[in-house]
């Protein structure tokens, strides 16, 4: 697992469905980061404690994501996503 720090832009709407292992909840965030060159990256979620802490956090204020790459392959095209297991606010003032 690896993390980033960055300043929370803003979360992903929250979507939901049911397949075989039962019903879930997909959603994400936005965070900015680097000094010279600004950077985004979105992340996906499917835990529900971290898509109800991304409903509390304002953007501007600092976080640490911990995640991990993952890709897999359809119909003959790579695809690859940032899976989000945890957020943490690091300047809890700002909120």
């Amino acid at each position: 697992m690896q993390t980033i720090t960055g300043t929370f832009v803003k979360a992903l709407p929250v979507t939901q469905g049911d397949n075989q292992r039962g019903h879930w909840y997909r959603g994400g965030l936005i965070i900015k980061f680097g000094e010279e060159i600004t950077r985004h990256a979105a992340f996906t979620t499917f835990d529900t404690a971290t898509l109800r802490q991304l409903e509390l956090l304002a953007p501007g204020i600092t976080v640490s994501v911990s995640y991990q790459p993952e890709s897999r392959e359809h119909e003959g095209r790579w695809y690859t996503e940032l899976r989000c297991f945890s957020v943490i606010p690091i300047n809890n003032n700002q909120q």
